[in-house]
This record gives C-alpha cells, sequence and structure tokens, in this order.
C-alpha cells in the first residue's frame, strides 16, 4: 500500500484533502513560499530560517513535523497529486481535471506562477 503525499489521506481509492487544517495550511505555505521565492532552495532556506517544519504522516496516521529538506519540496512540485504545477522545465499539467481537487488545483496555481 503507497501511503497518500503529505496534506492528504486515503479515502478508499481515493486522495482528499487532509482535514487538519494545520497541516492544509502548512502546505499552502510550501507553496506559496515557492512562488515568491522562485526556487525550492530559497523556500527550503526560508522555512530554516523561520524554524518552520511541514508535516509528513507515518503510515500509521501519526503526524510529525520534521525538518524540512530539500528532497521534500522536490517531491511535492513533483508529485501528480499537487498538480504537477511545476516541473522543472516541463510544460503542462499532469492532473486531468477530473481527478483535480480544489487543494491540487490551488497548488497548481501557486507553483505554476514560480515557472512563469
Amino acid at each position: 500500500m503507497v501511503a497518500a503525499p503529505v496534506g492528504f489521506v486515503k479515502a478508499g481509492d481515493r486522495l482528499e484533502k487532509d482535514p487538519d487544517r494545520r497541516v492544509q495550511a502548512a502546505i499552502r505555505l510550501v507553496f506559496d513560499k515557492l512562488a515568491e521565492l522562485g526556487s525550492a532552495r530559497q523556500t527550503l532556506l526560508w522555512f530554516h530560517e523561520h524554524g518552520l517544519e511541514p508535516p509528513a504522516r507515518r503510515r500509521d496516521g501519526t503526524l510529525l513535523w520534521p525538518r524540512l529538506c530539500y528532497g521534500s519540496i522536490h517531491r511535492m512540485i513533483n508529485n501528480p497529486a499537487y498538480g504537477n504545477a511545476q516541473a522543472h522545465g516541463r510544460t503542462g499539467t499532469a492532473v486531468p481535471p477530473s481527478t483535480a481537487t480544489p487543494f491540487s488545483l490551488a497548488c497548481c496555481a501557486a507553483a505554476a506562477a514560480v515557472v512563469s
């Protein structure tokens, strides 16, 4: 069984936005900072400078707040669950409209600003 990406929970065979508003706000902040600062590295540095950590969930559902690393940001940027909005130079999106959620569309819009 593959775990849901951070910010989502599995509901049967679908992904739904995590009901925890702290998790939603933290994921949104990652994409907002990506849009504002223009790179994963600058976003990482901003999070470290401000002592903030985005959430992670273990397979058992336990919520953790580990120190952010570049790989985590990179995986979020390229994960189709978030809209695959920024694919490091590639164009288009990987999320068909029928599977997009308001959360993934918001992430897509925020991260797309980084590319443009």
